[in-house]
Parts: structure tokens; C-alpha cells; sequence
């Protein structure tokens, strides 16, 4: 049987966003002290920064008008909050090459975009809207500049907290059973874990999980010591709860989203594949 050709390369960034995203893109570039992927400012479609994580980028962004082709609104029950909106994945190919490709595998291409520096496409129908799934293929060597954000991030012992990098994206689903097959399509060919996760070791793992909507529902992040970044935390005024695992950061201090500090000391999932 032929091996399954891969579509994606691998997770490479995640849209994040808010009403007010500068102040989480300060309180990651500047609180945190991550590198910065991209000054926070006006790209014409939106208002963006994006800082390294330590293997993927974290995007904080608004749209203006136009957001994927539809009228950028910001539903009223989500006011003051910021949420995960869309999931970024870098192809194995040129995304006209992929955007052939979908449909034999039960999935939809949407809207593409150009810019001056990527080119993006839209997979629809994965999670509920306003979430998005896409493409990015870069116009300029993204691995050049990847490796020059590396080299910061290692410069910068991976910030205040000691990040080490997203180990798990958990995306909530109403039926598990019945969205996997989808998410299987876009992700054929990479390694897969037990509990339905996805992924490259060093650029972390996709893990689909039941939720009450089909949505990111939230982040799992990899740090040397969750007492040294709980300390530090503590230290600076930011609280954090205790979780089974680590530590959740205080909804308040990020806009409402979930985002888990987990133990760089414990072995991560692909250690035990």
C-alpha cells in the first residue's frame, strides 16, 4: 500500500487573537522576555505581533475588515476576551498544489490570500467560526529566519518563565470519533501518539480532545521548571493555579485563554512513543 502523501510539514503558527492584542503580545515579548518574530503594528488587514516560543510562533493579532475573506466581527459575548482562532501550518508543497489535492481527501479548500510575503489557505469546515485552519507558504526563507529566532530564544534562556516550547495544541471537538478523520487526512504522514494527537516532536503535537464546541481550547507549554516559573510568576505579581500537570496561568493576566505550564523535567509525550 502506497504511504499516505504528507500534506503539511509541520504546526507553524498560532493565530491568537484579541480586542487589545498588543498587551499580550508586551506581556510575552516584554513580561516574558521571548523573542520577537515580528514587531507588533499595522499589516494592513490586521494589527499583529508575533513572538518565538521556542518552536512554533505565537501570533497576537486583529483584523480590521476583512478577515478570510468575511466581514472581521467581534461577537459581543467574547468582548474583553482573546481566543485561538486559527491554527497555521506550513505545507510540503506549494499550496495550489495542495489546494488540488483536498478534495480527494474529503476535505475543503477556502479562501487563499497573497501577500507580499506568504501566500495562505484556508481548510475549512475543521472547526467551528470564527476558527480557522490554514496554510502559510513563505515568499522568503522562512528557515533562515527560524534559525536566526532560535538563536535569540536559546541567547535568552527561553525568557522569564524558561519556556522550552509548545508541547501540546488541544483542540476541543463536539464528537472525537467523528472529526478524527478529517484532522487525519490534513495531517497524514506525520508521527502519531496515543490519544489522538499528531505531530513533530520538536515542534510539538495537535491533540484532539472532547469540548463542548469545535474550537483551540487551549495550550500546554513546556517550560525547564514549573517551580521556577511559578516562583517567578509569583514574584511579579501574575498568580497561577495548580493544575494535575503544572500550572495554569490566570485567565485574567491572558485575555481568558487556557494556557497550561507543564514540566520541562518530566518526560514529554514522544519520549514514550
Amino acid at each position: 500500500m502506497d504511504q499516505p502523501l504528507p500534506i503539511v510539514r509541520h504546526l507553524d503558527h498560532l493565530l491568537i487573537e484579541a480586542e487589545d492584542p498588543s498587551t499580550l503580545f508586551r506581556l510575552f515579548s516584554e513580561g516574558f522576555g521571548l523573542p520577537v518574530a515580528w514587531e507588533f503594528g499595522d499589516y494592513g488587514e490586521r494589527v499583529s505581533g508575533s513572538v518565538w516560543a521556542g518552536n512554533v510562533n505565537l501570533e497576537f493579532a486583529r483584523f480590521k475588515e476583512l478577515r478570510f475573506g468575511h466581514v472581521a466581527v467581534w461577537d459581543e459575548v467574547d468582548a474583553g476576551r482573546a481566543r485561538i482562532g486559527g491554527l497555521a501550518f506550513e505545507p510540503t508543497m506549494p499550496v495550489f498544489e495542495v489546494a488540488g489535492l483536498l478534495g480527494g481527501l474529503d476535505l475543503h479548500p477556502g479562501a487563499g490570500h497573497t501577500s507580499e510575503n506568504w501566500t495562505s489557505l484556508e481548510v475549512k469546515e475543521l472547526l467551528d467560526p470564527p476558527g480557522v485552519v490554514y496554510l502559510t507558504e513563505y515568499a522568503f526563507d522562512a528557515e533562515a529566519w527560524r534559525a536566526g529566532l532560535r538563536e535569540a530564544f536559546l541567547a535568552s534562556g527561553g525568557g522569564a518563565l524558561g519556556f522550552e516550547g509548545v508541547q501540546e495544541v488541544h483542540v476541543g471537538l463536539r464528537d472525537v470519533n467523528e472529526a478524527t478523520p478529517a484532522w487525519a487526512s490534513l495531517l497524514q504522514g506525520l508521527p502519531v501518539y496515543e490519544g489522538t494527537a499528531w505531530g513533530v516532536a520538536e515542534r510539538g503535537a495537535l491533540r484532539l480532545i472532547p469540548w463542548g464546541k469545535d474550537e483551540v481550547a487551549s495550550l500546554m507549554l513546556r517550560v525547564r521548571s514549573v517551580e521556577a516559573a511559578a516562583a517567578f510568576l509569583e514574584s511579579a505579581g501574575m498568580p497561577a493555579h495548580e493544575s494535575l500537570d503544572g500550572v495554569f496561568l490566570e485567565a485574567s493576566l491572558v485575555q481568558g485563554l487556557h494556557l497550561q505550564l507543564v514540566d520541562g523535567e518530566s518526560p514529554a509525550f514522544w519520549e514514550f512513543a
